[in-house]
């Protein structure tokens, strides 16, 4: 396999704008990397948006919910850097999907 084809969705505006506010109401402005890493709002939020997208092709390659949950979380710098603005949306997304082609080709 050299890669999942999945489909990127288009950028979830309002959904990074949700994140955005939630986390920066909830930390008096404050919007340095070491308060969100490990902030499970995060991965929990754009996994929920994700999985049922890419369900289908997922589980067809043997990737279950809790495993894609876990490389969401693995990649929750890169999510951080989208929802402030410093990472674009595609080359994120691009980004994840390398993460997701080369666990799966390691793990087959």
């Amino acid at each position: 396999m050299s890669g999942i084809d999945v489909k990127i969705p288009d950028e979830p505006l309002d959904l990074k704008d949700t994140l955005r506010a939630k986390l920066v109401q909830s930390n008096s402005g404050e919007t340095s990397l070491s308060f969100v890493i490990g902030d499970s709002r995060i991965t929990e939020t754009i996994s929920a948006f994700l999985w049922p997208l890419w369900k289908q092709q997922l589980e067809t390659e043997k990737l279950s919910e809790d495993e894609f949950k876990k490389l969401c979380s693995g990649y929750e710098r890169e999510w951080w850097l989208w929802i402030y603005g410093d990472r674009r949306y595609i080359p994120c997304m691009e980004g994840f999907i390398g993460r997701l082609s080369r666990h799966l080709n390691f793990n087959m």
